[in-house]
């Protein structure tokens, strides 16, 4: 049986004011004004990192189905545009230019099932236009606010490739742990060798039992 996990429609969003930057949870439940328009900026994002085929170990861009299913059976996070003093947009109500708002984003689902589904995985992307502000830092941060919310107790990375150096320093300096490699683990375009791949686990600390009205960083 896979652990009973909170519904992420009601934890309370994540603000970082100093990166003019808010990130909320959603999946396929989610009440939200224009969906079909998220998603088709979610998939552009993700098919773009697809396509360069350096970071992601899909090799096909995703359909418009598919899509669906990779953002919305579990939970994406999605870092939005936030100037840190105007009211927070409403998902329900707002109409939001995604194109414009949307930062970058983050999946969470279980790694491992039943005995094991405790033990979270997420992929990130940061969209290419807002690059070099920082963002993978801040969904870095909201990762390890929203995970442990959702009643994961730690996570593990499988796949983060040797050449993806802000990546592995990132997790690095947040105090995530090595624990592996795999060697040879995948075909990247531009590079005639296989390159190997690095697992890294991070243990989420206790949580506080206090209500939260929302987060800052």
């Amino acid at each position: 049986m896979d652990i009973q996990l909170k519904n992420p429609n009601i934890i309370p969003l994540w603000k970082c004011a100093n990166a003019k930057a808010c990130c909320m949870a959603i999946d396929g439940s989610t009440v939200i004004h224009d969906k079909p328009g998220l998603l088709s900026r979610l998939r552009e994002i993700l098919n773009y990192e697809i396509e360069k085929g350096d970071t992601y170990p899909i090799e096909s861009p995703l359909s418009l189905e598919e899509a669906e299913e990779y953002f919305f059976k579990y939970c994406t996070v999605i870092c939005l545009e936030w100037d840190g003093h105007s009211p927070l947009p409403n998902l329900q109500t707002s109409t939001i230019d995604w194109k414009r708002m949307i930062l970058g984003f983050f999946i969470i689902k279980p790694n491992y099932p039943s005995r094991c589904s405790h033990v979270c995985n997420g992929g990130f992307l940061v969209a290419p236009e807002t690059r070099g502000r920082g963002i993978g830092r801040v969904l870095a941060y909201a990762f390890l606010y929203f995970a442990p919310r959702m009643g994961y107790k730690s996570s593990v990375f499988n796949l983060v490739f040797a050449t993806n150096v802000a990546s592995y320093k990132l997790w690095d300096s947040l105090g995530f742990t090595r624990v592996g490699v795999v060697r040879n683990a995948a075909r990247l375009k531009g590079y005639p060798k296989l390159v190997d791949a690095y697992i890294y686990q991070y243990e989420f600390p206790p949580l506080n039992e206090e209500a939260e009205t929302g987060a800052t960083s």
